[in-house]
């Protein structure tokens, strides 16, 4: 009988923890899952969070996201990095 458990969670780019059946197996934390990523580790994280940009910041003084950019900018960034442009 397989061991149950905490384990990271099964999406590539996610630090959260998940609960899993099988720790060999791990799942998607439940963040991911209602985001639709994959837990094959085959692709990026879907949240909206996923890159450290969780909301528009409502002021000039906006914190730079991983890409350097200003963080209302990260959702246009990530799809222009996933398509390639």
């Amino acid at each position: 009988m397989a061991e149950s458990g905490y384990t990271d969670c099964a999406c590539r780019d996610c630090f959260d923890i998940a609960v899993s059946d099988d720790m060999d197996a791990p799942d998607l934390c439940g963040d991911c899952e209602d985001a639709g990523c994959d837990d094959t580790g085959e692709s990026e994280c879907s949240r909206d969070d996923a890159y450290g940009c969780d909301e528009e910041p409502a002021h000039d003084d906006a914190p730079t996201c991983p890409f350097g950019t200003e963080c209302k900018d990260c959702a246009d960034h990530r799809r222009r990095l996933d398509s390639g442009d």
